[in-house]
């Protein structure tokens, strides 16, 4: 059985002001197992960062089945989603301020989800430690933030996530804000410390060389799943060419075919010998 299994998925927004009903989800079907470290691509707008917020007890989805371990989180309350999330999943934002108190020093930001377990203090210090020793910050404890440089800043915010064990680590364009030579820094972290934490990893992101640094790769579009498949196969986005069939039938074709198609117009479909192919005139 997956560690996450995500069904018919449908997350909707209403804007206050019009009282317009705008999907962000539009049934996402999506498996993965234990320990696994995926990347979630595609375009602004795309519903990609709903998910992570679903995923992280911080949204609630309009409808669909959800379960991460044993927790179905369509059927969870306010009180017990507050649990899940101080508990059982980590986060990493794209924008540092959302990972750290600026006012004091790294080594007590680390500190702090270790005060919510109620760990004494001398177990909270040599957690604390450890972790940042992880991200190759051991001799920068006593700095504050703003005294870091930009990839400092998120391995800090990394320690942050994980102070508290938790079983899911999600992040949201965690090298949204660093250059090229910095983020291949911070995804060594990552890759380490999800294989010796045995940690599920998600990251999203908008850019294929940084979801490449994952083992396998997720696609949305317009609030589907358009496509997967694991990193080591493919070279461009243009390379995948696996998507998911639903129990309703439906299937997202990828982007850049669906790109080379007429849209809004009919598809021929023909099953033959175990093949099903589309053709369009």
């Amino acid at each position: 059985m997956a560690y996450i299994e995500i069904r018919d998925l449908i997350k909707v927004y209403q804007a206050k002001e019009t009282y317009y009903k705008v999907p962000a989800l539009r049934g996402i079907e999506l498996e993965i197992e234990q320990g696994e470290f995926i990347s979630i691509i595609g375009p602004s707008g795309s519903g990609k960062t709903t998910l992570l917020l679903i995923l992280s007890g911080m949204a609630e989805p309009t409808a669909g089945y959800v379960r991460i371990g044993d927790v179905r989180l369509d059927q969870l309350s306010e009180e017990t989603r507050n649990l899940y999330r101080r508990t059982k999943v980590g986060t990493l934002w794209q924008i540092p301020n959302r990972n750290l108190i600026w006012e004091i020093n790294i080594l007590q930001n680390v500190e702090i989800p270790l005060r919510l377990m109620g760990l004494q203090r001398e177990v909270r210090i040599k957690r604390a430690r450890e972790l940042l020793a992880e991200v190759g910050l051991e001799n920068r404890v006593k700095h504050r933030p703003s005294q870091l440089s930009g990839g400092e800043v998120q391995r800090a915010g990394l320690a942050c996530a994980l102070a508290h064990e938790p079983e899911l680590l999600l992040a949201d364009e965690p090298t949204g804000e660093l250059d090229s030579k910095t983020s291949g820094e911070l995804l060594k972290y990552f890759q380490s410390l999800n294989e010796t934490h045995g940690i599920t990893a998600i990251m999203v992101t908008h850019d294929f060389d940084v979801a490449k640094a994952t083992d396998r790769l997720i696609q949305i579009v317009n609030g589907r799943i358009s496509g997967y498949s694991l990193t080591g196969d493919l070279k461009t986005i243009r390379d995948m060419h696996e998507v998911y069939l639903d129990r309703f039938g439906s299937i997202q074709l990828p982007r850049h075919i669906v790109d080379n198609m007429k849209v809004q117009r009919r598809v021929n479909i023909e099953h033959q010998d175990g093949k099903v192919i589309l053709t369009q005139e």
